[in-house]
């Protein structure tokens, strides 16, 4: 009897192990692994050749296949995964692909590099808070060599500027050196910032990289030979693109943590110069708590019509609403260039106050808060812009009347609550020429 229960003991036993290594298999991928799927074709369409799981996104296949069954050129593969954030910060997310690549956090599009290209670099900075994320990364490739690599860190981690060099004074097609600068202090002369990879002139460079700052006002001193212009938290500071000798411009700003900073430059003929500092001018005698303008990034949902109707042709996470496109597209080939509207959304914690609500369009903007409608100029505005502002009262507790200080102020007191997060919510649409739209608070 002994020797029939053994055998049975011995089959349960593997039976429950089986059971145990799916289950720790499973929760495994749904933690750390990827699940990729690729398709003998650049538009991932159809049933894929393969479909497994892989640990990661960072590969160079040189002229090979990726594995077998998968052709060695003209294939797609599609990875979808979670990934943790750990902190709440400003993210920087990398991609190096040949050719085309896209990235998807929460289904919003990150990084579009969607094009037949050498092997290139693309990296966005998010602020995203602490926890799991959703993630679709997808990748073609449609000759030649094939790398997909994709991976993330926090941005104030990353001590070195990104440059991308361009052998054009626009900044345009693809850079032909990317590579990490310790500082912006360059005196090229007429020499090249990298013989034999970049001209000696007609170059231009584009610099990003997120500071983290202690609250105070702080001037940035930038100094080129030629044209230089300088974003500060993805705000045009400084606009000398022009061709000059060596020139200095400054712009004092009040900040306070982590902020992206973009500086581009471009070389004529002659001599190159480019450089950029900053330095504390005042700082708070007591600690203070910023408004956290972009502690919290909008949803943007992007319309080919000015009413909002149907759906969106383009959702994307935008770190501000401060936006002056021009003649062109919001997103080319995607968003028209005429006759678009925008929805962006987000909440935010409000310590409480009294505060202003600016928005400066050309087109038609509404702003509502927690609900309710504060601005409602829904109209075209016609080659002027139109700076609307509505103060609002957001305290705890009951709240008090407003009284009504200038004209073109709404003055709304809202319901009192212990819950500060509000919930808003911008529409815009174009109806002329040159747009720009912009939203605030102080």
């Amino acid at each position: 009897m002994f020797t029939r229960v053994r055998p049975l003991l011995g089959l349960l036993s593997l039976i429950l192990l089986a059971a145990v290594l799916t289950s720790t298999s499973q929760q495994a991928h749904a933690q750390t692994s990827w699940h990729v799927r690729y398709f003998n074709n650049t538009t991932m369409s159809g049933d894929p050749v393969v479909s497994r799981y892989e640990d990661k996104v960072f590969y160079d296949w040189g002229e090979g296949s990726p594995a077998p069954g998968v052709d060695v050129d003209n294939f797609s593969a599609r990875w979808e995964g979670n990934i943790y954030l750990d902190k709440s910060t400003v993210w920087r997310f990398v991609t190096t692909s040949d050719d085309g690549i896209r990235v998807f956090i929460n289904n919003s599009p990150i990084i579009q590099a969607w094009y037949d290209t050498q092997a290139h670099t693309t990296t966005t900075d998010i602020y995203l808070a602490a926890g799991n994320y959703p993630v679709r990364v997808e990748y073609y490739d449609a000759g030649g060599s094939a790398v997909a690599q994709f991976s993330w860190a926090p941005a104030t981690t990353i001590n070195a500027w990104r440059g991308e060099y361009f052998n054009n004074l626009t900044l345009s097609n693809q850079p032909v050196l990317v590579r990490d600068d310790a500082n912006i202090d360059f005196d090229w002369g007429t020499a090249s910032p990298a013989p034999g990879t970049v001209s000696t002139d007609d170059f231009s460079v584009r610099w990003t990289r997120t500071v983290q700052f202690a609250p105070g006002t702080y001037r940035f001193t930038a100094t080129t030979d030629d044209g230089v212009r300088l974003w500060v938290n993805n705000q045009l500071v400084i606009n000398n693109w022009v061709n000059q000798t060596v020139t200095t411009k400054t712009a004092d700003l009040s900040l306070s943590g982590a902020v992206p900073i973009k500086m581009e430059y471009y070389d004529a003929k002659d001599n190159a110069v480019a450089k950029l500092s900053w330095t504390a001018v005042t700082s708070p005698s007591t600690p203070t708590t910023p408004i956290p303008t972009t502690a919290v990034n909008w949803d943007a949902a992007y319309f080919n019509n000015y009413s909002l109707d149907g759906s969106p042709a383009m959702t994307r996470i935008d770190p501000q609403i401060h936006f002056t496109w021009g003649s062109s597209s919001p997103q080319p080939n995607v968003v028209a260039a005429d006759n678009f509207s925008v929805r962006w959304s987000k909440t935010v914690n409000f310590p409480a106050g009294t505060y202003t609500f600016r928005t400066t369009v050309e087109g038609g903007a509404r702003v509502w808060v927690n609900g309710q409608l504060i601005i409602d100029q829904w109209q075209p505005q016609f080659r002027h812009l139109v700076p609307e502002r509505a103060r609002t009262l957001l305290a705890l507790g009951r709240a008090s009347e407003a009284e009504k200080e200038l004209d073109d102020y709404v003055e709304t007191a809202l319901p009192g609550s212990y819950s500060l997060s509000l919930q808003l919510h911008v529409c815009y649409k174009d109806s002329c020429d040159n747009r720009r739209g912009r939203c605030g608070w102080r």
